[in-house]
């Protein structure tokens, strides 16, 4: 009885066993898996802190920029036209061709205009031969003083038509206005061509290269005749010094810009269409500049940036000033030294919790 009591307390000592084995296997199972758990969970939390990159702001005197671009014209140019229309009969100039003051560039067929001079010419010869019969029938009393002024009248409307037509006439032809060059030709010998329109178009040799552009009300106001603006012209690597020759006396309705007209130094490099750009500088003013990248939202008038305090971004409202290529720059509304997320604003919300990953320099 003895063996088998022990064989049986033996058996049930190892079930025993196993059993603990088991429970014991389970819980160290379920803790283990919990620590993981929760270390993942804290990491997953870790990563979901948006690292930034950050700047200080600093304050700096800055000058805004305003650039323009315009068309290299000659300082005296004209265009050439016939005063009254009709065939064009010989023009004696080409493109590039020069000339002299006072040539005859082109003539018009004067067939019908010389037929109104003739008779412009006779009608006042008639009317004179019998404003004198009048007149000295008005002398003797045959006539009423009402009778004689109407000759005298009809006199005066013959003459002027008859200067009229001398002046037509003489204006059928195109005389040279100065020394200068054909920079342009409209027409063809043989062609029709209505009164006014242009048959060439010739600049003074003598004359300087100008380029005229409309610079902002704030620009020109803080400029004169005499100024020197920086010009750059195209295909050309330097920048000329140009000085402002005139500058007009009001605004341009339709851009609110003041016209000036810019004097180009004297380079044979330099040639008449090109485009010339220049530079105006503004008045020096505190600023903030700032990347692009630095801006979450804005407009014309405010621009909105993220500071970091004590590892969250803080939404600032900023007044802008203007845009210059990658950079904006801002009225100075933020404290010296403030710490600025310079890239990637766009993504961020107010009070949200970051991680600086460069230290600001």
């Amino acid at each position: 009885m003895i063996r088998i009591f022990c064989k049986g307390t033996l058996r049930a000592f190892r079930f025993a066993t196993i059993a603990l084995s088991i429970v014991v296997f389970t819980f160290l199972s379920l803790f283990i898996g919990c620590s993981k758990s929760t270390d993942h969970s804290t990491t997953d939390s870790q990563e979901q802190i948006r690292r930034v990159d950050v700047m200080v702001a600093q304050i700096t005197p800055r000058a805004e920029r305003f650039l323009v671009s315009g068309r290299v014209i000659h300082e005296q140019e004209a265009l050439l036209s016939f005063k009254t229309g009709g065939f064009t009969e010989a023009i004696h100039v080409e493109e590039g061709e020069q000339f002299r003051q006072g040539d005859v560039l082109a003539i018009l067929d004067t067939t019908e205009i010389a037929a109104v001079v003739t008779d412009a010419v006779q009608l006042r010869e008639m009317v004179e031969r019998d404003a004198n019969r009048l007149r000295r029938l008005y002398e003797e009393g045959a006539v009423t003083l009402q009778q004689y002024q109407e000759a005298q009248t009809g006199l005066e409307r013959a003459l002027a038509a008859e200067r009229r037509a001398m002046f037509n006439l003489q204006r059928s032809l195109i005389l040279a206005p100065f020394d200068g060059v054909v920079a342009q030709r409209f027409a063809n010998e043989g062609e029709l061509r209505d009164a006014g329109m242009p048959i060439l178009r010739v600049v003074s040799t003598g004359a300087d290269l100008r380029v005229k552009v409309g610079a902002p009300s704030r620009f020109a106001r803080l400029m004169d005749i005499h100024d020197v603006v920086n010009v750059q012209v195209e295909d050309l690597p330097e920048v000329f010094q140009a000085r402002i020759v005139e500058k007009a006396a009001v605004t341009e309705p339709a851009t609110g810009n003041v016209l000036l007209e810019i004097a180009l130094p004297s380079d044979d490099r330099i040639l008449e269409g090109m485009i010339a750009r220049v530079t105006f500088h503004g008045p020096l003013h505190d600023s903030i500049v700032l990347p692009s990248g630095a801006l979450a939202q804005g407009d014309e008038d405010f621009g909105v940036v993220y500071v970091v305090d004590e590892n969250r971004v803080l939404r600032r409202e900023l007044q802008l000033r203007y845009v210059e290529g990658d950079s904006i720059v801002f009225y100075p509304d933020l404290p010296p030294g403030s710490f600025v997320v310079q890239s990637g604003a766009a993504l961020l919300r107010d009070g949200e919790q970051v991680r600086v990953v460069e230290n600001p320099s």
